[in-house]
């Protein structure tokens, strides 16, 4: 390897690198890095060709040379770069991520994982220093857990920018959270700040963005076209898409539409659409099972993971605004994520998932709770609060302890009833019944408005206290003592 010669290097890096490589070195001048902005060096791929040298203040001093090699078409940060300085954007990998001609005959149709990392070490070995392995990020397939290429692609955006401003405006009318938690501007804030949506994908299902493509990959849509591919489904089934032909599609007005230099070699696009594309116009849907339905009525509420901000509380407000210029919705209400007993993420591998059913109808290891143990869980501990929400053995043998004090209050009351004669005038009841009453109403006043404000946990918190200290100790304890 040519150690002999001359290297850039960042100064804060010097130590390391001379670790790693195992070479010492001489400082033979310094120069600040903004000297290099705008130079061209000479490729060690292609000897005749000349790129240019980059800023990014995504280099970091953490390990390396202070210099990255920088590839637009596959990497996120790489991209930007591209896209701020108005440089070209060329994919060197296929579909099937392989390499393309590009790059030379040696590595076209390999793959860039296996053989194709082989033959680029092998071509560049001349120009190598040094070889080591070490660990960095890298992001991973949750399903296969395997590395993901990233590659650009001609894709299908919903410019947001052009309704961000309007659906903030519009969401200062929408109740986000609870009283436990202010997530008032946290759906704004992610709005505004929100660049294009892709909302095209490359899978074998979904619903099809029906575009027709020519055969230099241009691709052509109208509103007459979507139209026409809408009445077709209508008529013969969500499949139609995908075995119609092009001629069923190019009536005399789609064709008009299109503008088409040619109608020759035209086929139909394969993208489908982004799923939340999909599941954010359910509010149109929705709208219509409300008996005085008008064409923007509003969902009274949306109900998902705290996520779902990034998600589906953004798809329904955004598609709303672009087509109805309304809100999709009233209220947000935001839950948290399970953790068990010790906080650890549930997972079937770590074996620490638990069913809803094992709660209500038990188990070898878990004493059924029913239906009301369930749900006074979900009330006071994940459904109102954005944190996350424990359940495990400890979390439901003191849900336990709280149903087993309502159920022995609700025991005493119906034992009281025996020998019931029916109704008598309050003012003729002893005062402490009077008084259980006077509580009981007031009891039931709060519970009714904070369901109408969706305070699930105040409304369980109420009960346990009012069963608890109010109606236990309190009303049984002197009644048991009269008598």
């Amino acid at each position: 390897a040519p150690v002999s010669e001359i290297y850039v290097v960042a100064e804060a890096l010097l130590p390391s690198l001379t670790n790693v490589v195992g070479r010492s070195s001489t400082i033979l001048g310094r120069f600040k890095g903004e000297v290099l902005l705008g130079k061209h060096y000479r490729s060690c791929w292609h000897a005749d060709l000349a790129l240019p040298i980059l800023g990014g203040d995504h280099v970091t001093m953490a390990m390396g040379t202070g210099l990255v090699h920088t590839s637009f078409a596959h990497g996120f940060t790489d991209y930007q770069i591209a896209v701020d300085g108005h440089y070209k954007v060329e994919s060197f990998v296929d579909e099937d991520g392989r390499y393309t001609r590009h790059l030379g005959t040696s590595l076209e149709g390999k793959d860039v994982l296996g053989e194709g990392q082989r033959e680029v070490i092998r071509i560049l070995r001349k120009d190598v220093v040094h070889q080591d392995k070490y660990k960095h990020s890298y992001p991973y397939d949750w399903r296969t857990k395997k590395p993901v290429i990233i590659r650009s692609s001609a894709q299908w955006f919903f410019d947001v920018s052009s309704i961000a401003k309007r659906a903030v405006e519009l969401a200062q009318d929408i109740k986000i959270g609870s009283d436990d938690s202010d997530l008032s501007n946290t759906l704004s804030r992610m709005v505004s700040s929100r660049p294009s949506w892709c909302i095209s994908r490359q899978r074998v299902w979904g619903t099809p963005i029906p575009a027709l493509v020519d055969a230099n990959g241009n691709a052509y849509i109208s509103e007459e076209l979507v139209e026409r591919v809408a009445d077709l489904v209508a008529e013969h089934g969500p499949d139609h898409w995908w075995t119609c032909s092009v001629e069923d599609l190019l009536t005399e007005k789609v064709l008009k539409s299109l503008k088409l230099p040619s109608a020759e070699g035209l086929s139909k696009g394969t993208d489908v659409m982004d799923v939340w594309m999909d599941s954010g116009v359910a509010w149109h849907c929705a709208r219509t099972a409300y008996d005085d339905a008008v064409a923007t009525r509003a969902t009274d509420a949306v109900l998902e993971g705290v996520d779902q901000f990034r998600g589906w509380f953004q798809s329904l407000l955004l598609t709303s605004v672009a087509i109805q210029d309304d809100l999709p919705y009233k209220r947000v209400h935001v839950h948290g994520f399970c953790v068990d007993d010790s906080n650890k993420k549930m997972s079937k591998s770590l074996g620490n998932v638990v069913d809803p059913e094992t709660v209500t109808d038990g188990s070898l290891r878990q004493k059924a709770l029913g239906a009301d143990g369930l749900r006074l869980w979900v009330a006071l501990g994940a459904g109102e609060s954005v944190s996350e929400s424990k359940i495990g053995e400890k979390v439901l043998a003191d849900v336990e302890l709280k149903i087993v004090s309502i159920r022995n209050s609700l025991r005493f009351l119906l034992g009281g009833c025996y020998g019931y004669k029916g109704a008598r005038p309050q003012a003729a009841l002893p005062l402490l019944d009077q008084w259980i009453l006077h509580k009981t109403h007031q009891f039931g006043v709060r519970c009714v408005e904070n369901y109408k404000n969706y305070r699930f946990r105040t409304v369980a918190l109420d009960l346990l206290h009012f069963a608890q200290r109010t109606l236990s100790a309190h009303y049984i304890v002197c009644c048991t003592d009269f008598h």
